[in-house]
């Protein structure tokens, strides 16, 4: 079985990605051949590059090689008309590739554009395993999200999920959303996605000392006053500062969490901000509404986290929450589980279907500001809930474990190779 992964961008230096590798592998070590494609952006060099990363073969296809009018044209176009720059030149190179090097099948990783792309390149010639990220089935046009708002990009999407052999979704949430908008349920399975080792904390010495080491660090990183943050509770929030995320809707939480506690908690925002049409700057948006509510001494903004870090904020943490007005499933959610930090997470929030029933989470309603409030306000006051709710994370965690997502996904291309023949 040769399988072609075709993936928007692939290091593991990025948030996320090392999944992505550490699947790739596990699927390698099972017998699978698997070439990476992948998309770069880079002037002046060859139009189509392989290497290799942790050995396995990485093809990128450089959507900058094409120079000239032609080139800015066809960005142009794309970028008005399909709402990625590179839209035109990936599908006229996937199909240049995929006509030179013989695959039984092909990864997407997303719907849109990639998953259009792969589509329009080879049709049903080449059986086709779509993976819905989110961000390419959800619209929400008030918070400046998701493909599907625009109209060309909806069509392919629809296009997209008709003709995929398998859509793999990443939660049952993100099911019901694809078959909603037209995927055939009985092509749709529903695998998550793993934790990634670099999550997990060291093995060397107990949880709790990890989890004291990191909050030192952090009171150190930061500068801040460790009497004064003795009694304070700390919430983290690790990710992109966008407006789908749903943290105004924390923030405005923090008047009455500050009423129900004797100390006001710190609420953490790590990432990198994102403007959006409506927004501007969304971290600009937030220190405003913060600052209008009186909270702003409260609120830290820590930038882009190095992806060696993310660990060490969550571990250091009394909660994470993760307020998403909808997400796919949310991996810092998973993260935190491993490392002992209980979370508050919105139920239209993917990873709250596999972690609430197990007592694994707390889940609340998205959009409400007093539901966030009472369910971090318990997990503060309240060390028995605390506890019994991060232990439980904690055992749940085993089941994203990435020997069995790997496992799963080889059932997944063992079937629709059959389906094809």
């Amino acid at each position: 079985m040769k399988i072609s992964y075709l993936i928007g961008s692939y290091s593991t230096d990025l948030m996320g990605n090392a999944h992505h590798d550490e699947v790739i592998r596990a699927l390698i070590a099972r017998g699978v051949e698997i070439e990476v494609l992948t998309v770069v952006a880079e002037r002046g060099a060859p139009a189509l590059t392989r290497r290799e990363i942790k050995g396995v073969p990485v093809w990128a296809i450089n959507a900058s090689a094409e120079r000239g009018p032609v080139g800015i044209m066809r960005r142009q176009v794309s970028a008005r008309l399909f709402h990625y720059e590179h839209f035109l030149t990936l599908v006229a190179a996937a199909r240049r590739f995929y006509a030179t090097h013989p695959y039984d099948l092909i990864h997407v990783e997303a719907a849109y554009p990639f998953g259009a792309a792969a589509i329009l390149a080879v049709g049903r010639r080449i059986p086709t395993v779509v993976t819905i990220q989110g961000a390419d089935v959800i619209a929400l046009p008030a918070h400046d999200y998701g493909f599907r708002r625009f109209r060309l990009p909806r069509r392919l999407v629809a296009r997209t999920l008709r003709d995929a052999t398998t859509v793999r979704v990443i939660s049952p949430h993100l099911a019901g959303y694809v078959t909603a908008i037209g995927a055939d349920a009985g092509r749709v399975v529903t695998i998550p996605r793993a934790i990634e080792a670099v999550a997990y904390p060291p093995e060397d010495r107990p949880l709790t000392t990890y989890k004291a080491e990191a909050r030192t660090q952090l009171l150190t990183r930061y500068g801040l006053d460790r009497a004064a943050e003795a009694e304070r509770g700390w919430i983290m929030f690790v990710g992109r500062l966008h407006p789908f995320k749903g943290l105004e809707y924390l923030i405005e939480a923090l008047p009455a969490l500050n009423a129900s506690l004797a100390q006001p908690p710190r609420l953490w925002l790590c990432g990198p901000s994102r403007g959006t049409e409506h927004y501007g700057d969304f971290a600009a948006f937030l220190q405003g509404r913060a600052a209008a509510l009186g909270v702003g001494e409260q609120v830290t903004f820590t930038g882009r986290l190095p992806r060696a870090d993310v660990r060490d904020h969550l571990a250091a943490a009394d909660a994470v929450c993760i307020p998403s007005v909808v997400e796919a499933m949310n991996r810092v959610t998973l993260e935190a589980t491993v490392v002992g930090t209980p979370v508050v997470v919105s139920e239209s929030t993917g990873i709250a279907a596999y972690l609430a029933p197990l007592g694994a989470c707390v889940a609340v309603p998205p959009r409400a500001p007093a539901a966030l409030a009472t369910a971090l306000g318990d997990l503060l006051r309240d060390p028995a809930h605390h506890a019994a709710v991060a232990a439980a994370a904690r055992q749940a965690a085993a089941g994203f474990r990435t020997d069995r997502v790997a496992d799963a996904m080889l059932g997944v291309y063992e079937r629709a190779l059959s389906s094809t023949h």
